[in-house]
């Protein structure tokens, strides 16, 4: 099962946006623990032995996915999670992708992804669906 490879606007490896949570949970299996994140929007479910939070939206239907360790995804050969904050932010600009800074997250509108970088290193990878974020 590919859980690293980043497809822009579409999910991470077999994950994909629009999936039924069901369906997310008959695929990774039911080590998952649900909690909300914020007051009356729909659970999460958390795969902590994937590093993955994996967000629904109200027809239940996977919206959101965030990937941190020991998650490692992947954009175009770039490793998202590994080194400096301003290193992967770089390899993606030379790639051709410009970021909007949303302090704490770099957001790569183009591609549909999100680094959460706090500090200097890279906490977590978001990816969402088109024009979800921007």
């Amino acid at each position: 099962m590919d859980l690293s490879t980043v497809h822009p606007w579409m999910g991470l490896g077999d994950l994909h946006l629009g999936t039924s949570r069901e369906a997310i949970r008959r695929l990774l299996g039911s080590r998952y623990k649900s909690f909300q994140k914020t007051s009356g929007s729909p659970l999460v479910d958390a795969y902590y032995e994937f590093g993955l939070h994996l967000y629904f939206d109200l027809q239940d239907l996977l919206k959101y996915i965030e990937a941190f360790p020991p998650s490692s995804p992947i954009l175009q050969g770039i490793p998202l999670l590994q080194g400096e904050s301003a290193c992967v932010v770089d390899q993606l600009k030379n790639a051709g992708h410009q970021p909007r800074w949303d302090d704490p997250s770099y957001y790569f509108d183009d591609i549909g992804i999100a680094l959460f970088a706090p500090y200097q290193s890279i906490e977590a990878v978001g990816v969402f669906r088109k024009d979800e974020y921007v």
